[in-house]
């Protein structure tokens, strides 16, 4: 589904990511660990075409889409969740949602399907969105990349300052589209979660996979050390 080839990225001076080497298989949910700056959301804009890669491949369902901008690359079935989830707060709700029609190159996912799995989501359609509290935003913001029917989705911290119950319905509408065979790419610092969640880990630090293999494999006490301040 996704592979990513020797990937380097520069922040000015900065080498933010260097040699990233990554396989996505379909179908499956893949974790992105690492501390605070070590370059996971980098890597998932630049796997959305937000930012620029120096050199290296990003090749989606075999075609490289390295030098593609972001919005062909949505229209090719990516769909991207950024950290801190960036709602419209002047729309409403079903405004935001209509905003993810644009990136849609067939049908769009109908309403009433999205709030099937955000059901809070049904009785806000005129609510704007900077009115909504974070864990609605967030479900927003999920519920809005899958307007176009995404094939892969990439997902930034969707647990951040979130409460217990609102993770435990994002893992449950996670788990759902997992079932329907969406592949996942989900960077989390919440190791819980994402143990509940993927097949998958690849654990970055500075920069670099320092970590990589099945979750069953996972050794937690040594992933903490790569998560912990």
């Amino acid at each position: 589904m996704l592979n990513v080839r020797a990937v380097d990225q520069y922040y000015g001076g900065s080498h933010a990511l260097r040699g990233i080497d990554l396989e996505v298989p379909a179908g499956s949910c893949t974790a992105l660990l690492g501390r605070n700056g070590v370059g996971k959301t980098t890597l998932l804009r630049s796997l959305m075409g937000e930012l620029p890669v120096r050199s290296g491949a990003v090749i989606f369902d075999g075609e490289d889409v390295t030098r593609l901008p972001s919005w062909q690359r949505a229209r090719r079935g990516m769909g991207y969740v950024p950290q801190g989830r960036e709602i419209f707060p002047r729309l409403t709700v079903a405004e935001n949602l209509a905003v993810g029609e644009s990136a849609a190159r067939g049908p769009c996912a109908p309403l009433g399907e999205l709030e099937e799995l955000f059901p809070i989501l049904r009785t806000m359609r005129n609510r704007r969105g900077g009115d909504l509290s974070g864990g609605q935003q967030q479900q927003l913001a999920i519920a809005r990349a899958l307007v176009s029917r995404p094939r892969l989705l990439l997902l930034d911290e969707p647990t951040e300052g979130i409460q217990p119950s609102t993770i435990k319905e994002i893992g449950r509408v996670l788990r759902t589209l997992l079932q329907k065979k969406i592949t996942i790419v989900l960077v989390e610092q919440y190791l819980e979660f994402a143990l509940e969640l993927a097949e998958h880990y690849a654990i970055l630090s500075r920069g670099e996979i320092v970590m990589r293999g099945k979750i069953t494999e996972l050794d937690a006490a040594q992933a903490r050390r790569h998560l912990a301040l």
